[in-house]
Order: structure tokens, then C-alpha cells, then sequence
């Protein structure tokens, strides 16, 4: 599991295509305002858009709320910060 900031989106602060193709999981947090950026850096480094992601928004609190997407629809999904999200296969997983 690689833990980054997205905060810095694709301005050269992370290495995108080289998390993408790493493989693994993906958690990445700060990043609600570029996710469609980030979305689009990783899958232009090799990750398949159908690749599942879960969106953590104020995850542990009682506002807390989860959404299951993939990283192709995840620029388009509506969320605020503070959210963490998690890409990789790992995501598509029903865990009860």
C-alpha cells in the first residue's frame, strides 16, 4: 500500500505513472480538488480506468460517507474535502 498527497495534483510533486504502474494499492489523500487530474495522470500511466476506487469523505465521523466508483468516473464525482481515496483492486472488495 503506497500512502501520497494530492495535494500537489500533477505539477511534479509525485510521480504518477510511476505509482500506476506499481500496481497495488493507492491511498491518496488531500487530493478532492484534482482528482480528476490524478484520475487521468494514473490512468495515462497504465492503470485501466475500470480500476475500482472507494471515496472515504470525513471518514470516523458522524458525517461520515463512502462511495465505490472507478478511476475513470472519479473526476466527475461530487465530493468535499476532507476525503481520502483508495484505488486498486482492494476497493471493489464487499467487506461486511
Amino acid at each position: 500500500m503506497t500512502i501520497v498527497t494530492g495535494h500537489g495534483g500533477t505539477d511534479g510533486s509525485v510521480d504518477w505513472a510511476a505509482l500506476a504502474k506499481a500496481g497495488g494499492t493507492l491511498s491518496i489523500v488531500m487530493g478532492v480538488a484534482r482528482r480528476a487530474e490524478i484520475a487521468e495522470a494514473l490512468m495515462e500511466g497504465g492503470r485501466p480506468g475500470s480500476t475500482p476506487v472507494v471515496v472515504l469523505h470525513a471518514g470516523a465521523t458522524p458525517t461520515e460517507q463512502r462511495w465505490r466508483t472507478t478511476l475513470d468516473e472519479l473526476g466527475g464525482l461530487e465530493v468535499t474535502a476532507p476525503a481520502v481515496f483508495v484505488v486498486g483492486e482492494v476497493a471493489g472488495l464487499e467487506l461486511a
